[in-house]
């Protein structure tokens, strides 16, 4: 009785349809990205990390998607404003920006996967993050994130810009 009072209210006919193939994909870039920042979150990641695993992971499943397309040249145009891209990983970073630059930063440093599953596991056995993060990635957030700043065309990830 319950499953079908549930499956009545939930699968109604008043529910938008999906009606294309990327509305679609939209759709499907905005669950994981949602999905992935929760599971993050939920695990003991810092809100900067889950919002950037939580990009990544959408452009990821979901590369047709309005999300996906305006990625790449999303992050030249934010690193070419932004005065201190390091606030990305220190937390100070406004959304936009860390979805960008922190969804890149990640995606490009995460090893297919792979990294993301061993992180989450030493999240899971209670390591604090940036010690899990150490670990799994063989540097410090701030460090690798610079690293990568470096490969991006941003000499230092301090003041580096204007």
């Amino acid at each position: 009785r319950y499953w079908r009072d549930w499956s009545s209210d939930v699968c109604s006919s008043d529910l938008p349809a999906v009606e294309s193939a990327a509305e679609l994909a939209d759709a499907r870039a905005v669950l994981a990205e949602e999905i992935a920042s929760a599971a993050f979150l939920a695990r003991g990641a810092p809100a900067w990390f889950a919002t950037s695993a939580g990009r990544a992971v959408a452009v990821k499943l979901a590369p047709k998607s309005a999300i996906a397309k305006g990625a790449k040249g999303d992050v030249a145009g934010r690193l070419a404003r932004m005065r201190q891209p390091s606030s990305v990983v220190d937390g100070t970073a406004s959304a936009a920006d860390t979805a960008a630059l922190g969804g890149a930063f990640v995606a490009a440093t995460s090893g297919g996967g792979a990294r993301y599953r061993a992180l989450a596991a030493r999240l899971d056995e209670g390591v604090p993050f940036d010690e899990a993060f150490g670990a799994v990635f063989k540097a410090s957030a701030p460090k690798l994130f610079e690293a990568w700043l470096g490969k991006e065309g941003k000499p230092r990830a301090g003041g580096a810009g204007r």
